[in-house]
């Protein structure tokens, strides 16, 4: 074999493995992206989203809260780590605003932050206002269902313990909402500040048609609002939420939202079409 096609063979099994190829000074070199993440998560959504319109290669790494922690520590450097995570020959980058910049970077597709920054950000911030809300309702709810704690168990424990494990699950999520700072009545929150975030994406849509894009082109924006809005309705095409467990998944889904605001989720269910690249 000639040393141009084993350089192809290579390339091709480094890339079904997560790794880019950079050609450096006439000579391969491989870069690796791991990206860690919590497959229900709303944020590693957004990350994974970026990274797949763009298309670039990486490898999942699904990370297990409170287990991982320490791991999670050492890969980001820092002493308060979060998911996303990406990790790109050693080196961090953390939260799904941040790996949304470097796939803008480093991808060839159309750019999701256009011009109009202050209006991204702008949507950014509703966008977690859904999410924080979200985020509480499930961590409340994991502390009361015995069912939902056994189906967030890692896959590794067998199914005649995980009733027993079942506390550890708890415990997890204590940590969550201890690190997070979650408070609040959940349900009451989605009132007072979910739904008026959801007006105001309600109005921007009105007059869109059949559009996807909040801003004139597709971009941060709609992935940050069309992953939050899923927050509370989960759409089935999303990887993450085919592996969840029927309690889990009701944790997830607060019915009023889709019933009340119809435009929205089918503005949601068109980007998740028409613009969600498979990964």
């Amino acid at each position: 074999m000639s040393a141009d096609s084993t350089a192809i063979v290579c390339t091709f099994h480094l890339l079904a493995n997560g790794i880019r190829v950079k050609h450096e000074a006439g000579r391969l070199r491989a870069m690796v992206r791991t990206l860690y993440g919590l497959s229900y998560s709303p944020w590693t959504h957004r990350a994974l989203f970026s990274l797949d319109h763009h298309r670039l290669v990486y490898r999942y790494v699904e990370h297990l809260p409170l287990l991982g922690e320490l791991r999670l520590r050492r890969l980001s450097k820092s002493a308060k780590p979060t998911v996303p995570l990406l990790i790109t020959d050693g080196a961090p980058t953390m939260g799904s605003g941040e790996i949304a910049r470097l796939a803008d970077r480093e991808g060839a597709e159309e750019k999701l932050f256009g011009a109009d920054m202050p209006a991204i950000m702008q949507w950014e911030v509703r966008a977690d206002a859904i999410l924080e809300v979200a985020r509480a309702r499930v961590v409340a709810g994991l502390k009361a269902s015995h069912e939902a704690q056994k189906e967030a168990l890692p896959p590794f424990v067998p199914g005649p313990f995980r009733s027993i494990f079942a506390f550890t699950a708890k415990q997890g999520t204590s940590f969550v909402a201890k690190k997070h700072a979650v408070a609040g009545e959940p349900d009451q929150r989605v009132v007072d500040e979910v739904f008026p975030v959801l007006d105001v994406l309600h109005a921007a849509l009105v007059d869109k048609g059949e559009d996807t894009c909040l801003l004139g082109t597709f971009g941060y924006a709609d992935i940050v609002m069309a992953t939050a809005v899923s927050a509370l309705s989960p759409t089935p095409s999303e990887p993450g939420t085919r592996k969840l467990g029927a309690a889990s998944l009701a944790l997830w889904t607060y019915p009023e939202a889709p019933t009340r605001y119809p435009l929205v989720y089918a503005w949601r269910d068109r980007v998740y079409t028409r613009r969600k690249v498979p990964a």
